[in-house]
């Protein structure tokens, strides 16, 4: 039977940055958004694994992940992140 869940790649949108470098970032990613129970917690999270990403110049990059993460926050744990909550992912 095939595999029905979206693959992740899908959620990668133009960026310089090579596809599979984004692709190994978000799976590293994914993991943060289980058993997050409110938005402090998931933000804190969040925050912690995009500190190692912060030295990657690729302009859509951040773009990228930041709609992923949007994707990810409401459709997994049903938490909506503001303009200002993505600021303070990347600080």
């Amino acid at each position: 039977m095939p595999n029905l869940k979206p693959r992740i790649s899908d959620a990668v949108f133009s960026s310089g940055t090579d596809g599979e470098d984004i692709n190994v970032i978000l799976r590293d990613l994914e993991g943060t958004f289980a058993n997050k129970q409110n938005k402090s917690e998931l933000i804190l999270a969040l925050q912690k694994k995009i500190q190692s990403y912060q030295e990657i110049e690729d302009p859509g990059f951040r773009d990228s992940i930041n709609r992923f993460i949007l994707s990810e926050c409401q459709n997994k744990c049903s938490i909506r992140l503001g303009e200002d909550d993505l600021r303070t992912l990347w600080k």
